[in-house]
């Protein structure tokens, strides 16, 4: 009976292990440079400062080079697989090279404590706001609300704006008000609270909303593009493109046509979605023609 049980056991630990190492084929050291950044700087970073690798991660994450991003987070879970950012890094990128469900179970393993912290489900209501899976992204973010862990402005952004998505605009223009009295300087949280006047149609509110932005050198360009969609939603898709004259390419100016055009076909839900995250109806294209 014990020989039988033990049998069992060893086959559950090689199984886990096997799970493991098919979630991350990635080894603790590497002969594999990334860019500029050598092999043996990889190996040491993950030996001495494995959050360190993570961080050098992020930046090939941000500039666009994902798979670089995967292979250092990768190096760093196997060098410390306890590591929480490591792990959630991990699972981000995988949903953004198109894997979105093994991300999500990727986050779903991990441990009770883990899954409940801000940070794991700010990860996962993003994958599933890829998916265009809002109630549920909203969901997720529900036992955060009213608590002190609800702190980060961006984390009060993302649940203003699925806020307003689930039909509670009032609520969505209070926690875009929040997040921008935290962040007073960042005009992109200015400009969403300008499109919820401009979805009630009150669009001299949102113009002037938008021109706070507009008196910050780094908001210039977001908030071009803020005004041209507030005129869109007004109806004068000639005055918006204006904005991106000289900006867009000839493609591009037509797709921004496109997209203009189409607000006036979308019920509320729809352009709430489109404002919102640029999303729009399959069919809508039909509707158009």
């Amino acid at each position: 009976m014990i020989k039988i049980l033990s049998k069992r056991i060893n086959i559950v630990v090689l199984t886990a292990c096997i799970c493991a190492c098919s979630s991350n084929p990635h080894p603790a050291r590497t002969t594999q440079e990334e860019g500029i950044f050598s092999a043996r700087a990889r190996n040491e970073l993950a030996t001495e400062n494995p959050e360190g690798l993570v961080r050098v991660g992020e930046g090939f994450e941000k500039s666009g080079n994902l798979n670089s991003a995967l292979n250092l987070y990768g190096q760093a879970l196997s060098a410390a697989p306890s590591l929480l950012r490591a792990r959630i890094a991990y699972a981000r990128v995988t949903a953004k090279l198109g894997q979105p469900d093994r991300a999500l179970a990727m986050l779903d393993s991990l441990s009770t404590e883990e899954r409940a912290s801000a940070e794991v489900l700010y990860e996962k209501s993003g994958i599933l706001i890829s998916q265009r899976n809002y109630v549920e992204a909203l969901a997720v973010f529900q036992p955060l609300v009213g608590k002190s862990q609800l702190v980060q402005p961006e984390h009060i952004f993302r649940l203003a704006k699925l806020t307003i998505l689930s039909g509670e605009m009032e609520e969505g223009q209070a926690l875009l008000s929040k997040a921008i009295n935290q962040t007073p300087y960042n005009g992109l949280y200015t400009q969403n609270l300008a499109f919820t006047y401009a979805l009630k149609e009150d669009f001299q509110t949102a113009i002037s909303l938008i021109q706070q932005s507009l008196d910050r050198p780094e908001g210039k360009e977001s908030g071009r593009y803020a005004l041209a969609l507030v005129y869109a939603l007004s109806g004068q898709i000639n005055q918006a493109l204006e904005f991106h004259l000289g900006v867009l390419n000839r493609t591009e100016l037509t797709k921004r046509r496109l997209f203009y055009r189409a607000l006036r076909y979308l019920n509320p839900s729809e352009k709430n979605e489109a404002v919102f995250y640029g999303n729009l109806p399959e069919d809508i294209y039909e509707r158009i023609n």
